[in-house]
């Protein structure tokens, strides 16, 4: 450049310019796509469903578990009420004794009732678990001619998480109840334990 030259005559660097581009142009903004946007909201979902799902089966389960419970308890009264009904009813009818098992109060597979199927009760209710309980029944007390003239019935729960209250009955006919395993000394199941008592 002479000096003195015009300035302005000078070509301007810039854009509409012919100057060569640059070899390392900066870089254009990747774009996001959608799916990685889905992507992101799904894992924010997730992260805040996990604890109010944790709540609500906190607070759910212990619910349906205690109505659970309530229900296998009040079956296992209504089927300890209907087994002493049926095992007086065997006593007094056949003259012998108490039945040696409790398939006996159930119905004979064909043929009138008698003391080997004496169809008192349903066969359901002479199983030896039903509704979460445990039912163990034992003929004692054998006079000369081999008849129990006692027995005792124990029914518990299967786990805590079936039913958290245990029963007892025996010839007396007095069913009794306890939070541990019931026994004759046990406290006499109430009126309010009964079997039309509203769930």
């Amino acid at each position: 450049m002479v000096c003195g030259t015009d300035v302005s005559a000078i070509p301007a660097v810039g854009p509409s310019s012919n100057f060569p581009a640059p070899l390392f142009p900066p870089p254009t903004p990747a774009k996001t796509s959608s799916k990685t946007i889905w992507l992101v909201v799904g894992a924010i979902l997730v992260i805040v469903a996990i604890p109010v799902l944790a709540i609500v089966a906190a607070i759910a389960v212990p619910t349906i578990i205690s109505k659970q419970i309530s229900a296998n308890e009040a079956a296992a009264v209504q089927s300890l009420q209907k087994l002493n009904h049926a095992l007086t009813v065997y006593h007094d009818t056949y003259q012998h004794g108490y039945p040696t098992d409790l398939a006996l109060l159930g119905p004979r597979a064909s043929g009138e009732p008698n003391e080997f199927g004496a169809a008192l009760v349903d066969s359901s209710q002479t199983l030896p678990e039903q509704s979460g309980y445990r039912f163990s029944y034992d003929a004692r007390a054998l006079d000369v001619a081999g008849h129990a003239t006692a027995f005792v019935l124990y029914v518990d729960p299967v786990s805590n998480f079936q039913g958290e209250r245990h029963f007892y009955l025996d010839q007396t006919g007095i069913i009794r109840v306890s939070k541990r395993v019931a026994g004759s000394e046990s406290p006499p199941l109430g009126p309010e334990d009964s079997q039309d008592k509203p769930q």
